[in-house]
Formats: C-alpha cells, structure tokens, sequence
C-alpha cells in the first residue's frame, strides 16, 4: 500500500524532542507499515526534511519558505500551517496514495483529493481535542473557534463524519466517537507496547517478598500527582518515586521517602525497580500506556476506575480504585501491603491480556482496517 500521513506537528524522529504519547504510538506505527509498505510523512514543523527517509518513513516538510520564515517564530509557523492544506493538496497529487492517515485537525487538508480520487481517508483519535467545543456564547470562545477554522478548516462534528473512518486508540474511545460522529467506521488501534527495558523480576518474587518500593509516572495534578504524595507521607516505611515530575514541591514539604525524578526517555527502567505502579488519574485517561508497560514489566499495577484505565488492566475489579480518593486508595494499598497475594494473581490475568497490545497486532489490525476501506472504496455504489 501506498499510504501518506498528514500531521502539521510531526517532529522530526531522531532529535529527540520531547513529545507527547500520541505522536510516538503513530511514529511507531508508521515506521513498522513502511517494513511492507511505501509511507510518507507530510508535516509543517520546521524539520526541513526534503524526501529523506528515517527508519524507511519518507518525510516531507512544508514550512514557510521564502520571506515568510523571515517573519518572527510564532508567525512564521502560523503561515506554515495556514498554508498546510495548500501544499499537502499539490503533494498528495504527486505521491498518489491508495489511503491517507491523519491526526484530528488534518483531514481538511486530505478531504479535497480523497473526494476527487475516491480514496479512503481515516484519522487517529488519541486524544479529547476532537471533542473540544469552544463556548459559542462567549467572544473569546467565538474568537477561538474562527481562528482555528482559518488554520484548520472546521473539525467539528459535521466534518469529521465526512471521513471514512477513525482510529480510536481505546474501547473507551471508540464508544466516545460513537456518541459523537455518526457517520465513519470505528477501528480500535491500541497505542502499541512491546516491553524494551530490562524483565528482571517476575509476578513471582513479588509475591515472596514484602513491596517495597511504589511508582508512577508524571505527578501532573490531572494524573493524581497530589493523591500519589499523600499516600508517600502515609507509608513512611515504602519508597514512592515519580517518573517525569515537573512539579514544584518545595524540600521541606516533601517526604523523605519520596523521589522526583525528572523527564526520562526511556521510564521502563525505571519502573523495573519498583515493586507496583499506581496510576491514580482523576481525568478520563484515553488510554493508560502506563499501567501496560507496568504489567509488561511483570509489575502488578492498581488504577483509577476511570476512563481507559479499566480497559488496560482487562477490567479486572481488584486492580480498580475510586478516583481521587485518598481514603480508598490507603486501604488499597494496606491491604496490598499487608498480604499481596490476591494483587498478583489479578495482576497475571491482567498481563495474559496486555499482550493483545503488541504492535505486531496492532500492525496486523491496522492493515487489516486499511485493506476493508480501500476494498469498499473498489465496490461500485
């Protein structure tokens, strides 16, 4: 298959820029399609890769050029996106491709060829920006809407069913698009996890030994940061550590039992010395990579009964905690503590499960998704 990507901000794969999990569950996956397909990358994200390709992903990027990159950063890269669509329209005519991916404010750009060429086009749902409406009532809010729509075209709902179908990365996702878009089919493709890190302790020795030591990743407000501090300064005697904490918590008011590590770009070794993982959101999480990595760790793993967490610990009820509860979570944790028996073996029905987010079957269910749209696109109507 000849498939083209579009994403306005798609950095470049081998600076190593921070980037959100969304953009690294779709690089993965396009780098592992173009092992058996052509892909290429649109983006307007200044990398100024011309054709060049990166783990066999071909890239090209369209920035502003001529007097426009002499404008200031910020307005320089507003022109880029504004004439995104422009130039993706004439490149999709040079590349022709049997089906174009796109993030969720990129289909615009697609739309007009798709139609033209009667070409499937599918976009990815990792996150809740597809969902986000701006008030109406208010100016700010009008002001808001009209300015994206200039950048972007209109996403809002009508449009989005003008695709062909869309890529949830969740169950839960998938029933949200079903609540919202009418029209496009719903293919789940979980952002893929296959363990890189070290496997150095099994269920096993969890189960033998007391559990020392607890982890999460983050520490934002929205990740249930504050609950995972708190419960440090109620087991003095446990070791908590954050992965990736960019918080301000001052030295007199934090624990002497807590580490803060900062961003990591690779957690998995760390999360390897822990004994648990706690992903204690109190938002509706997507998708929880974080408690998958943990089980593929042969950690066990407790989360917030919320959102797509439930889904990544295969809904088992032991592993659920009340969101944003300190209380619950305590006893949680006690009880753990005190006898970790029952965890381990809800944690090892949970890791027979994790193993469905492998990208060998999120690569098998992705082309299996591409090949039925491409196939109803062939059927006369």
């Amino acid at each position: 298959m000849n498939i083209v990507f579009l994403s306005v901000l798609f950095r470049h794969p081998e600076k190593g820029e921070k980037v959100g999990g969304g953009e690294i569950s779709n690089r993965r996956l396009l780098e592992a399609l173009a092992e058996n397909h052509q892909v290429t990358v649109l983006s307007a994200v200044g990398n100024n890769l011309k054709g060049e390709q990166v783990q066999k992903v071909t890239y090209y990027d369209y920035s502003a050029t001529g007097f426009l990159c002499l404008l200031p950063g910020v307005l320089s890269r507003l022109a880029s996106k504004w004439l995104y669509r422009r130039n993706t329209g004439q490149a999709l005519k040079k590349i022709k491709p049997d089906i174009i991916l796109c993030s969720t404010l990129e289909f615009n750009a697609a739309l007009p060829y798709a139609k033209a060429n009667n070409i499937p086009v599918g976009a990815f749902i990792r996150a809740f920006e597809n969902f986000k409406e701006y008030d109406p009532k208010s100016i700010g809010g009008k002001i808001k809407r009209v300015f994206r729509n200039c950048l972007y075209g209109d996403t809002q709902d009508k449009t989005i069913n003008k695709l062909d179908f869309v890529l949830p990365n969740s169950d839960f996702m998938a029933e949200k698009c079903q609540a919202a878009f009418c029209a496009p089919s719903r293919y789940v493709i979980y952002p893929p996890v296959d363990l890189i890190g070290p496997q150095v302790v099994d269920l096993d020795s969890v189960k033998e030994n007391t559990i020392r030591s607890v982890v999460m990743v983050s520490g934002a407000q929205k990740k249930g940061g504050h609950l995972f501090i708190e419960l440090s300064r109620r087991f003095p005697a446990v070791k908590f550590s954050i992965i990736g904490y960019r918080g301000d918590l001052s030295d007199d008011l934090k624990p002497s039992n807590l580490q803060l590590h900062g961003w990591v770009t690779n957690p998995e070794a760390l999360i390897a010395q822990a004994d648990l993982v706690l992903v204690p959101s109190i938002w509706e999480e997507p998708f929880g990579r974080i408690a998958v990595e943990g089980l593929l760790s042969k950690k066990p793993v407790l989360v917030s009964n919320i959102g797509g967490l439930p889904e990544t610990v295969a809904y088992r009820a032991y592993l659920l905690v009340e969101p944003g509860n300190v209380p619950a979570w305590q006893a949680k944790l006690e009880e753990c503590f005190n006898c970790s028996n029952t965890l381990i073996e809800e944690s090892r029905i949970a890791m027979a499960s994790a193993q469905k987010y492998s990208m060998f079957n999120q690569i098998k269910n992705l082309e299996a998704a591409m090949i039925n749209e491409i196939g109803m696109k062939a059927v006369p109507k």
